[in-house]
């Protein structure tokens, strides 16, 4: 499974450095997509794959179809855009097919079928159903193109934090603190009003092992229409830490 997830990983990465070249296009405002900037595309993102690597996505074997491939979710439904009537009346049938059907392979469904607009109405199917998945934090993070290790819960703190802070940073919703506890590092989320909202005591890889070195990164906050995203130096590796605009903790990725 590691060798798939490796190779997938790699064709990730061409896939997002082909974008780099293929974002040229204006994008019409016929059809929105919203909360591309979470994923780090925009509505003109394209991309250009060959037939044998259409061939090889449509035909992976249903076990091998999961969230290992769910990073491309938010780069079919971008270009499914392409073929919604008030976007384009000249429909590339083959490539729209493609994009449908390895859609719904990596959702694990049928195709719906309609009567009538067939296009519109199946490419409005598939944009509602991004959008729940992308209020599900687990659904998301599958979403998310990454090489790092995760996602991780950390343990959750319930006794009360030990000790004071050692480094703070401002966020919208309050701050995030770093303090000492237990032999390791206690993240925690204040309100405004400074009152805990969650508390973490951070895990590594192995979850038994305590993170015991970790410190925010300059200018730490990257803000997204999803998520508030907390970087960190941890025992000398990168550590980012996702949470909702209203500061709820969902998840962190290591990078060991």
């Amino acid at each position: 499974m590691k060798g798939i997830r490796t190779a997938l990983l790699f064709f990730g990465l061409m896939v997002f450095c082909a974008i780099s070249a293929l974002s040229n296009v204006r994008a019409a405002d016929c059809f929105e997509v919203k909360h591309l900037d979470f994923f780090g595309i925009d509505e003109s993102t394209r991309v250009s794959w060959s037939d044998s690597e259409w061939e090889a996505l449509l035909n992976r074997p249903e076990s091998e179809s999961g969230n290992d491939t769910g990073f491309l979710i938010p780069l079919l439904v971008v270009q499914l855009k392409d073929f919604y009537p008030a976007c384009n009346k000249e429909i590339d049938q083959k490539r729209y097919a493609n994009l449908k059907r390895l859609y719904f392979k990596i959702r694990k469904q049928e195709i719906p079928r309609f009567d009538r607009d067939e296009a519109a109405k199946v490419i409005e199917f598939i944009r509602d159903d991004f959008y729940t998945q992308l209020q599900d934090d687990r659904s998301l993070a599958s979403m998310i193109f990454t090489f790092d290790d995760g996602p991780f819960y950390g343990a959750a703190i319930e006794s009360g934090l030990t000790s004071s802070p050692y480094e703070r940073v401002k966020t919208d919703f309050g701050e995030l603190t770093l303090s000492r506890m237990d032999g390791g590092i206690a993240l925690a989320a204040r309100d405004k009003e400074g009152k805990v909202m969650w508390a973490k005591l951070m895990e590594g890889v192995v979850p038994e092992r305590k993170l015991r070195n970790m410190t925010f990164v300059p200018e730490p906050i990257q803000k997204t229409s999803l998520a508030t995203i907390a970087h960190f130096f941890a025992e000398g590796e990168r550590l980012r830490v996702y949470m909702r605009p209203d500061g709820r903790f969902m998840f962190y990725y290591d990078s060991w």
